[in-house]
């Protein structure tokens, strides 16, 4: 018959998900109808053409093959899998076609377990799920949120606190297409509140959900900004920068010491963990305060000496020969070769125009606006001038070091 020299032709083809591809189609609305016989023949085939496909998803893992090739292939049979399986989501087909469509579906979700499972072997995203797994995910997760809205209900739980960890479960089952990841991370966070809530009888039950779920890696926006909104208020009741400091660095202890479970990788799994964004945070709060301190000095400072605050900071300039446009360039390659980050550029331009002054500047202060401009804007006789210094000093440092 026709039919089974399509189906053997589909069978050596199965690398690229023909055959399946095929059936999908055959059995989709307005084509026609297959017989009984070719009906017999696809479920006689559909073994050795789901085979060879997990055999060579299997492969991926053995030999020398380039890891991103591997990771680009399995990426590809992932999507093709969802896209075959979302087809066959909510199929009205005759009775005598029903046992093929599970036969069919079967195949599908062998496969999609494999390259789910394989995704964690290469450390990458599965990404967006098939839409039956992502209705029974949320049907699971939808009993999961029942029972958190009562258990966060308890007294001593902030409302805020619970609603910003009710939302993110909200979020996920009003969504028309979500990811795997987002999906095990919510059903592992929900699970872990659940069981920790028991075993909290004593002390501070906020600040104990809190550092649970910073284990937990919830990195979702809204509970760094109140986790933030929480510390600044702490240290808006301290009226000593060395009260203020002293918490900080207390909040940084206590950040390094509870230890991130890897079983929960992240709430966004493409943006900073809570233990980054929380100590980048503590980092602005010792620099704001460090910097209001010293302002607070120097204020002291000026009106017990009787000098006025142009006077104070000529005073600290230190004199320099290179001109503000090699300034603004040396910035520049410090940022752009990682010697610095690129989120402190602004912070380091402004140190160099209060710090320095420049044989053209007549001792007035450096502009900051003329250095970000001359930052942006190298011309061809800064890089030289600043190539010749960079060569002098390099030339410095073999001669210390006998290189």
């Amino acid at each position: 018959m026709k039919i089974s020299t399509t189906v053997s032709a589909f069978i050596n083809e199965a690398s690229q998900f023909s055959g399946l591809h095929a059936l999908a189609e055959r059995l989709g609305p307005g084509q026609e109808l297959l017989t009984e016989d070719e009906v017999a023949l696809w479920q006689q085939a559909l073994p050795s053409l789901t085979s060879q496909v997990l055999d060579r998803l299997n492969l991926l893992t053995i030999g020398s093959r380039k890891k991103q090739w591997c990771k680009m292939q399995l990426e590809t049979t992932t999507k093709e899998c969802v896209a075959l399986m979302d087809l066959l989501t909510g199929f009205a087909a005759e009775a005598r076609l029903v046992p093929l469509i599970e036969q069919l579906s079967g195949c599908l979700d062998g496969i999609y377990d494999l390259c789910v499972y394989l995704s964690g072997i290469f450390r990458m995203e599965v990404g967006v799920m098939p839409l039956k797994q992502l209705k029974d995910g949320k049907a699971h997760l939808q009993r999961h949120m029942d029972s958190l809205r009562e258990t966060l209900s308890a007294p001593g739980v902030d409302v805020r606190l619970k609603h910003l960890i009710l939302h993110s479960l909200r979020a996920f089952l009003e969504a028309e297409r979500e990811c795997r990841e987002r999906l095990d991370y919510l059903m592992c966070l929900s699970a872990s509140i659940l069981k920790f809530s028991r075993t909290i009888h004593t002390g501070d039950i906020n600040a104990q959900l809190i550092a649970h779920l910073y284990q937990l890696n919830f990195n979702a926006e809204s509970f760094l900004k109140y986790y933030k909104e929480l510390i600044s208020a702490e240290l808006d009741m301290l009226i000593k920068v060395e009260d203020q400091l002293e918490l900080l660095y207390e909040y940084k202890h206590r950040f390094g010491k509870v230890p991130l479970r890897p079983a929960a990788p992240a709430f966004h799994t493409d943006q900073p963990g809570a233990c980054q964004a929380m100590n980048d945070v503590l980092k602005l709060e010792f620099h704001r305060i460090r910097n209001r301190h010293k302002f607070q000095l120097a204020a002291q400072y000026l009106s017990q000496s009787g000098r006025s605050k142009a006077e104070f900071d000529d005073a600290f300039r230190i004199d320099t020969d290179m001109s503000v446009g090699c300034l603004a360039y040396l910035v520049r390659l410090m940022v752009d070769t990682g010697l610095v980050g690129a989120a402190t550029k602004v912070q380091l331009l402004s140190f160099v125009a209060g710090a320095l002054r420049t044989p053209g500047t007549a001792g007035r202060a450096i502009s900051v606006e003329s250095l970000t401009t001359k930052y942006k804007q190298v011309t061809q006789h800064t890089a030289t001038t600043v190539r010749a210094a960079l060569k002098k000093m390099l030339r410095q440092l073999d001669s210390d070091f006998n290189f």
